[in-house]
């Protein structure tokens, strides 16, 4: 996945504020589908949404919508780092003529098996997301999980010392060695909850409750 549209980072930082999010049911949806129809390979795409506060002083990080980014053919060599910044500006350029939600809150990741805990270019591209817009969050989507009826959503963040110690090593021109850290020293999870609208709500209790 490309850094590219990084370049379009605001000022807008965390108030490092214990931290919620709240998937609407139908991003959750999408992103399924997304996910298993690009197996085997592991897809990726952009959450998009508002950022807001609880009435408790939690950050709360709505994710309203959602897209794909197109996935490179594995025999594909060159860095196409320019034609995905141009997708992904077309694609909130269509997003803001129709008045959709194109803020950009996150993104979304395929997993197997907790491979995410290991995964460099996850927790660089999170990290870097976190520096540049604040409260943002990975979601990562376990399709084998879900096979086995267990929750298959996770929402992730780098926490901040490891964001922190990276900084300072970077700095310095060096990197941090992974190899000696487990997940809970560079990865918090943040609580999620899926919400659905009162239609789908209605829709829904009315097929459990039909004869």
């Amino acid at each position: 996945m490309s850094k590219a549209f990084l370049s379009r980072a605001t000022d807008a930082k965390s108030s490092g504020a214990p931290m919620i999010v709240e998937i609407d049911g139908m991003v959750a949806m999408k992103i399924m589908k997304h996910c298993r129809e690009q197996l085997p390979v592991l897809s990726t795409g952009q959450l998009l949404g508002l950022d807001t506060r609880e009435k408790d002083g939690r950050d709360k990080v709505s994710v309203t919508n959602c897209f794909a980014f197109p996935a490179k053919p594995e025999d594909e060599e060159h860095d196409n780092s320019d034609e995905f910044s141009a997708y992904q500006t077309e694609m909130l350029s269509m997003l803001s003529k129709v008045n959709a939600d194109n803020n950009m809150v996150g993104w979304y990741q395929c997993t197997y098996m907790g491979s995410y805990l290991t995964d460099s270019n996850l927790i660089d591209l999170q990290c870097d997301m976190q520096e540049a817009y604040g409260s943002v969050v990975c979601i990562v989507y376990d399709p084998l999980q879900a096979s086995m009826a267990n929750a298959p959503f996770k929402a992730l963040r780098v926490n901040d010392d490891f964001v922190a110690r990276r900084r300072e090593a970077l700095s310095r021109g060096q990197q941090i060695d992974l190899r000696n850290m487990t997940g809970q020293e560079i990865l918090e999870e943040v609580p999620l909850r899926i919400k659905n609208s009162v239609l789908v709500d209605a829709f829904l209790l009315e097929c459990a409750t039909a004869e």
